[in-house]
Parts: C-alpha cells; sequence; structure tokens
C-alpha cells in the first residue's frame, strides 16, 4: 500500500514566532548585531579611515607581483600589528584582545569593503606566533612572536 506523504500545514505570510509549536520557538536566530558589536565595527572604521592610505587600496587587484607589493605588504602588517589588530582573536592572557568570532568577522569585513591588502606574514602570524605565545618557552615567545607580528621575521611552510 502506498501512502501519500502528510502535507505540512502552510504558513502564512503573517505567522509569528508565538503561533509556532513551542519547540519551533527555540530555531529562532537573531542575525544582527549587538550593540558592543557595532562600536567595535565603528572602531575598526574608524582606524581604517586614519590608517590605511588610499594608495594602499587594492580594489580588487588580486595577488601581488613585484618587490613594490611586498614592501606594502610588510608595511601594513606593521601597521596592523602596531595598531593592535593581529592580535585581535588572541586570548588576553597572551596580549591579545579576545576578540569574538562575530568580532573577528566584522573586522574582516570592514577589511574587505575599504580593499586593504593582505599582509605578507600570514602563515606567521595566524600559525606559527599564536602557537609560539601559547605554548613555546619564553625565549622562544621573547625572540620570535613580536618580529613575526611586525612582520620583521617571515614564516612559511612548506
Amino acid at each position: 500500500m502506498v501512502r501519500s506523504a502528510p502535507q505540512r500545514p502552510q504558513r502564512t505570510s503573517d505567522a509569528t514566532v508565538s503561533s509556532l509549536p513551542l519547540f519551533a520557538s527555540f530555531l529562532t536566530v537573531d542575525l544582527g548585531y549587538t550593540a558592543e558589536e557595532e562600536a567595535f565595527r565603528h572602531e575598526v572604521r574608524s582606524w581604517l579611515e586614519s590608517n590605511l592610505p588610499a594608495a594602499w587600496r587594492q580594489d580588487g587587484k588580486g595577488g601581488y607581483r613585484d618587490e613594490e607589493d611586498t614592501d606594502l605588504q610588510r608595511d601594513w602588517q606593521r601597521k596592523l600589528h602596531e595598531g593592535g589588530w593581529l592580535k585581535l582573536g588572541w586570548p588576553t592572557e597572551v596580549g591579545g584582545r579576545g576578540a569574538t568570532p562575530v568580532m573577528q568577522a566584522i573586522y574582516q569585513e570592514e577589511m574587505a569593503r575599504v580593499g586593504a591588502p593582505g599582509i605578507l606574514g600570514r602563515l606567521g602570524v595566524t600559525l606559527l606566533a599564536p602557537t609560539l605565545a601559547g605554548l613555546g618557552s619564553q625565549w622562544q615567545k621573547d625572540t620570535y612572536v613580536e618580529k613575526i607580528l611586525s612582520g620583521e621575521l617571515i614564516f612559511c611552510q612548506g
């Protein structure tokens, strides 16, 4: 015997969460930003307006092709480090800002919005420096972490 699938109740456009079954009210997601997150966005925008020279904006240029671009990336990395942006998601215990994942996404959105260039030492900044900051010896921390963040030392993985 073949049965038809049960018909799903139709929701009208004026349905609200209160008219849904109890379990469905737990499934709603607020995709808005909190006041703290909006304040953070304003902080990022203000900093970028003050610190990103118009000539550095990439405007969809894509990858970097020459030594001049490499110098620009290193200079931009140094500026971001001095502004405290490269330790954004790091725990405060190791000198970071302890930013939430949403705040880190806001930071990336704002960087993309203005066409900010990438940094030269991305692998060192995102993989090596946080590992050394959290697990390295004091000598490794003192010798490498700040130099990696500032762009003085560039690490790669291969």
